[in-house]
């Protein structure tokens, strides 16, 4: 049975005193604040007027946010984190030298390979929306960056198929590089269920495209307090192979992981009648 495994950044099962103020508070530990419910989640907002109990639990707020960090499908299963600020939240003072996300923050600016002393501005949800017509026809686009991070004078940046694909060209172009965080199980069910075997993309350098994969290590919920997560694996490849080159690139991600025979299909169709049946006239 799915249950809630993580609530305004603690493990349910956690019931300390910061763990209690934090809900009581709707306190996302990870953003320092307010829970916002993941950036632009709003319909999860809960409205607590027809709930006087929460209400009161909440300090009579009029509404607050879910607050749900990650949800565990299976007893003794690694919980899947639901909520971007669960993985990364930048933009804040004292970077990497915080708790609760510093491995994630000190592995990103690693990897961005700036100069000890660089001044980076960050831009959180920055959305770009351009359009153009041309002979060609009208073009546009229209995406949102969940980061960007710039040496300040100068351009990169951080934030499923074609965003990868379009964001990370963006990236490039710019002469950047853009960095996907996500978690092993998203890599694990990537793999599964595409054809993009990420186990062949396993690198210790940045490439055209690059997924950062976190994990929470140990399945059992840390009783003490926040669960930080770790590093699992840098994924990097090419976005698609060049025609004298059969590598795995990225690409296959929108390729079936294989072929179902057609007799598996003749099989299913034999279950059950049809709904209808026409004549072609």
């Amino acid at each position: 049975m799915p249950k809630i495994f993580e609530l305004f950044g603690f493990p349910t099962e956690v019931q300390t005193k910061e763990a209690i103020e934090c809900r009581k508070a709707a306190k996302c530990p990870f953003m320092g604040g307010e829970c916002d419910g993941g950036g632009n989640r709003y319909a999860s907002q809960i409205d607590l007027n027809a709930n006087p109990t929460l209400k009161k639990f909440f300090k009579n707020r009029q509404y607050v946010a879910s607050g749900v960090c990650s949800i565990q499908l299976k007893e003794g299963e690694s919980p899947w984190v639901v909520c971007p600020r669960r993985l990364l939240v930048l933009g804040r003072a004292k970077a990497v030298n915080r708790a609760n996300q510093s491995d994630t923050e000190s592995q990103i600016l690693k990897l961005l390979n700036y100069p000890i002393g660089t001044k980076l501005g960050v831009w959180s949800e920055v959305k770009l929306m351009i359009g153009e017509i041309s002979d060609e026809g009208e073009k546009s686009f229209h995406y949102t960056f969940d980061y960007v991070v710039v040496p300040i004078g100068k351009t990169a940046e951080t934030e499923m198929v074609s965003q990868l694909i379009v964001k990370s060209e963006v990236a490039m172009s710019w002469g950047g590089k853009a960095l996907w965080l996500i978690q092993d199980n998203l890599a694990d069910y990537i793999t599964a269920s595409t054809a993009l075997d990420l186990k062949k993309f396993v690198s210790q350098n940045l490439s055209e495209v690059n997924l950062l994969s976190f994990s929470y290590g140990d399945k059992q919920p840390n009783l003490g307090g926040i669960i930080e997560l770790k590093l699992s694996n840098l994924f990097s490849g090419q976005i698609s192979a060049n025609e004298k080159d059969a590598k795995p690139s990225f690409s296959d991600m929108i390729r079936t992981p294989l072929l179902p025979p057609v007799k598996s299909l003749i099989v299913r169709l034999a279950e059950k009648k049809p709904i209808n049946q026409i004549v072609v006239k």
